[in-house]
């Protein structure tokens, strides 16, 4: 209970700190568009379409809605995920907790999601492994960072 009481006030202060100072709080891009994306015909676009569409994220990503971006940003902010797979978030002062596959249920998820495999449970790459996924020659390029990144 330490931890999880420590870890949630952790988040509001990284919340009211960070978050909310930025200008927008949350990127504007909400849902994709996937006939836009498509007519640009770009191969390195087409891939992320194909990719999307092949792990079952089109239908999610393409779900549109007018986001109160503030509530979005609280939500991630202060999302925790207990080693249950319980979800923990807050909104304003308020707790909320939900099940990992019952909120993938909310989704539209089946059972078949729940056992992908968890990329935020692998180990980290380290720096001098990372160099193969920036465009060789890129000036500016920092290893560990977005600048010079192959697109995908």
């Amino acid at each position: 209970m330490f931890f999880y009481r420590f870890h949630t006030l952790f988040q509001i202060d990284f919340y009211t700190s960070v978050i909310l100072t930025r200008n927008p709080v949350v990127i504007k891009s909400q849902w994709a568009k996937w006939k836009e994306l498509k007519a640009h015909k770009k191969s390195s676009l087409d891939r992320v379409v194909d990719i999307c569409a092949r792990i079952g994220a089109s239908e999610i990503m393409s779900f549109k809605h007018d986001w109160n971006t503030e509530i979005v940003a609280q939500f991630y902010a202060t999302l925790y995920v207990d080693s249950d797979r319980v979800m923990h978030w807050m909104i304003a002062d308020q707790c909320f907790s939900v099940e990992y596959a019952v909120f993938a249920g909310y989704l539209g998820f089946d059972e078949e999601d729940l056992v992908r495999d968890k990329i935020h449970d692998e180990i980290v790459t380290p720096p001098e492994r990372m160099g193969q996924l920036y465009i060789p020659g890129f000036k500016g390029a920092v290893v560990g960072m977005v600048k010079g990144l192959f697109p995908t």
